[in-house]
């Protein structure tokens, strides 16, 4: 990336907040004021001791944010953002895990990702991230024998700075969008992953984040870097207190795969929805972007969409290397007043190049939900192949459901099938399960599983169980009959 020199800031200027900072370290130690400006942006890049670099990407991405607008090209309907009044930065007053506090000891345990006891041998590696900052990430050391990096990107900010300075903001532009420019000049925490030549990683990989703070924005920065012959499988999870008012949550990941790498990455999303009348919920505006550089890589994209008010994301796919692979699997589940514009683009740059899209969405109540799909097949990617798949399931005659499909094919050698697919309850099928003995709950369980197991079935078997039960509790009948 190209730092043009008429956005560096001058020399005095840096020493000068660096002073300011000094003499105000103690009132800024925990949170800082809200809204957003270069005196923030300041003590936030020094309160994380990061490099020059660092400082410059937050402000050139800040001077290009004050100059976009808001994105209005959607059909959800979202209320204004009042930037002045979003805490940008908070330090959890959880941040020592070793403490072990009951207050903390109560969240790990309601999470049930690992046990308390640290000596346990779990096939799973985690980085928990409060609010701002990550509190905690399991098993470096032993990661760290394989010559694996998983860390906080803050950590990774000032130990492998030389890494994240040649792949931050490569395969996302800080400018490609507005909230991925919001991003880059506030990001806060998140994770870093480092896979080297030739290893697959022994454990899964997986972020947990939470929003504590009513007034906290999360901005998480994410990175994923699989060297040539390597494999890593990474799941992210997400949950937020329940607020009156709305939060915004606006990430941005990054994904890199090699020569005849693979990268399968799964999202179980939860954030707080809001109630049935409109009031509180998370905005869920995230950029994910993944590039197949090699010969041979491969990615994979799995999410899980149960959570926040308003839900704004395509993980995308580049594939940019001789028969590179990417498939996107995603089941989206919304009621009441929940509003989701979701989807997936997959670009075909290299020959041979495939990818696979399967949606499955189900509705309820007043929910809305728009699917967005781009395939573009460019000149010299020739004997490619994709297939897309939408399908949607509607509970309630007020439920919509869009799909916009864009295919663009440049050469004459390669292939697409697309199709999309709406359905109901009908009262054939219900009365043939009624004959059988089986009572309205598990109608609606067996149809409804029945209907989203091709994606329930590619969970990794860590996370396969707490679906489950994430969609029973989603299928009650009280949820039906509203």
């Amino acid at each position: 990336m190209v730092l043009k020199t008429k956005y560096y800031l001058k020399k005095k200027e840096y020493i000068f907040y660096l002073n300011v900072y000094k003499l105000k370290k103690n009132s800024i130690n925990n949170y800082f004021s809200l809204g957003i400006n270069k005196i923030i942006l300041t003590f936030l890049s020094l309160k994380k001791k990061e490099s020059q670099f660092f400082y410059f990407f937050r402000n050139i991405s800040f001077n290009f944010w004050q100059k976009k607008k808001t994105p209005l090209w959607t059909c959800l309907q979202i209320k204004s953002i009042n930037y002045n009044k979003i805490l940008f930065y908070n330090k959890s007053s959880l941040m020592n895990f070793y403490l072990l506090t009951p207050k903390l000891l109560k969240i790990f345990q309601k999470l049930n990702i690992f046990k308390i006891n640290l000596n346990l041998n779990l096939n799973l590696a985690v980085d928990i991230v409060f609010d701002s900052l990550s509190i905690l990430t399991l098993y470096q050391q032993k990661l760290a024998k394989y010559g694996i990096i998983f860390s906080s990107i803050s950590e990774a900010l000032i130990l492998d700075k030389f890494i994240l300075q040649h792949y931050l903001g490569k395969c996302i532009h800080f400018i490609d969008n507005y909230y991925t420019t919001l991003n880059s000049a506030v990001f806060s925490d998140g994770s870093f992953c480092y896979i080297p030549q030739k290893i697959i990683c022994p454990l899964d990989l997986s972020t947990y984040f939470q929003i504590n703070n009513k007034k906290l924005g999360q901005f998480e920065r994410t990175l994923i870097i699989c060297e040539k012959y390597s494999k890593v499988n990474y799941i992210e999870g997400c949950t937020a207190k329940k607020h009156i008012n709305t939060q915004l949550h606006a990430a941005v990941v990054e994904l890199f795969s090699l020569h005849n790498s693979n990268i399968n990455y799964s999202t179980i999303q939860n954030w707080y929805k809001g109630t049935k009348y409109k009031k509180g919920g998370v905005y869920n505006f995230v950029t994910k972007r993944g590039i197949a550089l090699g010969i041979l890589s491969k990615i994979i994209w799995l999410q899980i969409e149960l959570g926040s008010s308003i839900t704004w994301k395509y993980p995308s796919s580049i594939l940019l290397g001789k028969n590179s692979y990417s498939e996107f699997y995603s089941l989206t589940i919304t009621k009441y007043f929940q509003q989701t514009d979701t989807g997936t683009k997959m670009i075909h740059l290299g020959a041979f190049s495939k990818s696979k899209i399967l949606s499955k969405t189900i509705l309820f109540n007043d929910s809305k939900n728009i699917f967005r799909s781009l395939i573009k097949i460019g000149n010299k990617a020739h004997f490619s192949k994709s297939y897309s798949q939408c399908d949607s399931f509607l509970f309630q005659k007020k439920t919509l459901s869009l799909t916009y499909p864009l295919i663009n094919i440049s050469n004459s050698t390669s292939i697409l099938e697309h199709e999309a697919k709406i359905s109901t309850l009908t009262e054939i099928e219900f009365f043939y399960l009624l004959q059988r003995g089986i009572n309205l709950n598990t109608i609606f369980l067996l149809i409804l599983f029945n209907f989203c197991k091709d994606i329930i079935l590619k969970l990794p078997l860590e996370l396969m169980s707490e679906i489950t039960f994430l969609l029973k509790k989603t299928f009650k009948k009280n949820y039906i009959y509203d």
